[in-house]
């Protein structure tokens, strides 16, 4: 189970607008919430020796009320847009699983429930909107990912455009969808340290991008880019990213 320790909300008071005229549901920015695993699944865990606590830092997208067709399709680093992929360890390294997946999507929710692998779902990885894949109630988490390079132990970074997504406009990347989505969130990550310090946690930088419904009632692309601890969305075009023809054929249905 995880224990709720603190949460971090960032893109504060002030968010500018990030479509051309006012938004019937604001894309607020991100929020980064830190929690500290139960001793007793790290303990029931015979495949991580060596460690005794773990801190799960998710991080979200997060949009304000109201926007019902929102939707989260990629997230990571573009120079394009001029953030790169970042996340940072700080008082700590990060907590890879042994049996996580290679490519540093959500682990299997088949291998999760097996007993001796319990702190396999607190496994380090990039996502949108899921924890695990191939469960059996919500089947496979439709993540791919793109050009993501560097994961060391205490730094993950992608270099010129690299990111993750999801093709189309599966439920996965709705706001509120499925068990790991809250109200008005998508998760985009889960970042996990391992034997943390006194001050252990993460930070970074990503941009995430996406469409969701303007005040004229048209979808509309976003993108946000900004760091973890002191958010400010700040305007993006996705006709700069490899992502943008995946949003095409939404529009074309809806119009």
């Amino acid at each position: 189970m995880y224990k709720l320790n603190c949460c971090v909300a960032v893109a504060g008071a002030s968010v500018p607008q990030i479509l051309a005229g006012a938004a019937s549901g604001e894309v607020l920015g991100l929020k980064a919430v830190k929690k500290f695993v139960d001793p007793a699944d790290i303990a029931a865990d015979t495949n991580i020796p060596g460690i005794t606590s773990l801190l799960v830092v998710n991080v979200y997208a997060t949009f304000t009320p109201g926007d019902a067709a929102a939707n989260v399709i990629a997230a990571g680093g573009s120079v394009a847009l001029g953030i790169l992929l970042e996340v940072n360890v700080v008082d700590g390294t990060f907590f890879q699983h042994p049996f996580g997946n290679a490519a540093h999507l959500s682990p299997s929710a088949a291998l999760a429930s097996v007993p001796g692998f319990n702190a396999l779902k607190y496994d380090s990885f990039v996502t949108i909107g899921r924890k695990l894949d191939n469960d059996p109630v919500f089947g496979p988490d439709l993540t791919q990912v793109q050009s993501l390079d560097t994961w060391t132990d205490t730094q993950f970074t992608g270099s010129v455009e690299g990111f993750w997504f999801v093709a189309g406009f599966p439920p996965q990347g709705a706001p509120g969808q499925g068990p790991d989505n809250p109200p008005n969130q998508v998760l985009i990550g889960q970042y996990t340290v391992a034997n943390p310090g006194p001050n252990g946690g993460v930070f970074g930088s990503m941009f995430v991008a996406g469409q969701h419904t303007n005040a004229l009632g048209v979808l509309d692309d976003f993108v946000i880019t900004g760091t973890f601890d002191n958010q400010i969305p700040a305007p993006g075009t996705l006709a700069l990213l490899g992502v943008a023809g995946l949003m095409g054929s939404r529009r074309r249905r809806r119009r």
